[in-house]
């Protein structure tokens, strides 16, 4: 194998900092455009917490020269063959998220890999592999807790919000905050709704940009104080003590520390004390299942490697078949000039009978080839069967 594997992440930076770093689209194509070539496929996954690029028959040259292209002088994770595919399994079936378990991350890596096909940068080998990553995120969350249970803030706000009102149709949502929290909230909330949402920042710009972004309104600073909204998601970390009156059926989730509203009303206020609390206890369940996890993806790469391993002397099989139809085929010519006026049922029986000698003759070399190719030191199997059968 000859795959190689480079990451930045969270793991390593700050948010901030990461973002700084992470290419923008126009910069990803850029990246493909340089890496595609004759033998050479390549992957690109790019979410808020991190850059991965997924290569065959690239060297850590190119990979180096893609990140001075990119200003990326910053720690770098690298992973080659079989760490490789595991460290990507991983990721898809959400074991590598700030989040444990994170769901989103299945669907991102089903986009890029859209993305990569449409580019014609995935051949025969990556397309296998990356097929084989989402099928076990897939599975990792059918069959699992990890997958049906969510320890994201915008999840936890949805859970704590579903007692208070069961439909969030015509209801009014205020987010405070513009920042990635805020952008987390608006995108899992605003389908909810009929109602456009309203968004509250102390900077002016951030406001105006998200607003112009996405289907909000700016609310209003002169209000003095939240009225007619059902639920507000407070998630911003410029605010300190925004002082607000809350009617009785109303829900305040306060994801500022310290926190973003001071709740002086009647209204329902759930600050992050609880929302730690929720989270902990969400993580608890999903660790829980990290066992069953970690056996249904060392199953399914194994499944995969098989395949893997198969596919690298699929040359020679093919090359010991159509020997033996070369065979077989200058034999009949030889044989059906000996016999003479044979009929249709004697020419059948024969080819037939040619054909399961054949048959009977490479079934098993093929099956010793393929098992040969399941082991490390191979290299030396696979030279003997070349001689032996001349190819």
């Amino acid at each position: 194998m000859n795959y190689l594997c480079l990451e930045i992440s969270h793991k390593s930076l700050s948010l901030d900092k990461l973002q700084t770093l992470l290419p923008n689209e126009e910069q990803i194509n850029s990246v493909y455009s340089d890496l595609i070539a004759v033998d050479k496929e390549v992957f690109i996954l790019r979410t808020c917490f991190r850059l991965l690029i997924f290569t065959k028959n690239i060297c850590k040259l190119s990979l180096d020269s893609v990140l001075a292209k990119l200003n990326i002088e910053e720690k770098v994770d690298f992973y080659t063959d079989n760490e490789a595919i595991n460290h990507l399994f991983k990721i898809t079936c959400g074991l590598d998220s700030p989040f444990l378990g994170e769901g989103e991350i299945l669907a991102q890596v089903k986009k890029s890999f859209e993305v990569a096909q449409q580019k014609m940068a995935i051949g025969t080998f990556l397309q296998q592999i990356i097929k084989a990553a989402i099928f076990t995120g897939k599975k990792v969350r059918n069959q699992t807790s990890l997958g049906k249970t969510s320890n994201a803030y915008a999840s936890i706000a949805s859970g704590l919000i579903k007692p208070h009102f069961k439909c969030l149709k015509n209801k009014q949502i205020l987010i405070v905050g513009t920042g990635k929290l805020g952008v987390q909230l608006y995108n899992h909330f605003h389908n909810k709704t009929n109602l456009p949402i309203l968004v509250y920042s102390a900077n002016d710009e951030r406001l105006n940009n998200f607003c112009a972004s996405k289907k909000a309104i700016a609310y209003p600073k002169d209000s003095g104080r939240v009225k007619n909204c059902d639920v507000v998601l407070a998630a911003s970390n410029n605010l300190n003590d925004v002082p607000v009156v809350t009617a009785s059926n109303q829900i305040i989730i306060d994801f500022g520390m310290p926190a973003n509203i001071k709740n002086n009303g009647s209204g329902l206020y759930i600050g992050m004390e609880k929302i730690k609390t929720i989270q902990q206890q969400k993580n608890d369940e999903k660790k829980a299942a990290l066992p069953e996890v970690n056996n249904i993806i060392t199953q399914e790469i194994e499944v995969l490697n098989f395949w893997l391993n198969s596919r690298a002397v699929v040359p020679l099989i093919q090359n010991l078949k159509a020997q033996a139809e070369l065979i077989k085929q200058e034999e009949w010519n030889w044989a059906k000039n000996k016999l003479g006026s044979l009929s249709d049922g004697q020419v059948d029986i024969i080819q037939k009978m040619i054909n399961r000698i054949a048959g009977r003759l490479t079934n098993k070399p093929v099956a010793k080839i393929k098992a040969f190719a399941q082991h490390e030191r191979s290299e030396p199997s696979i030279k003997a069967f070349k001689e032996i059968f001349d190819l």
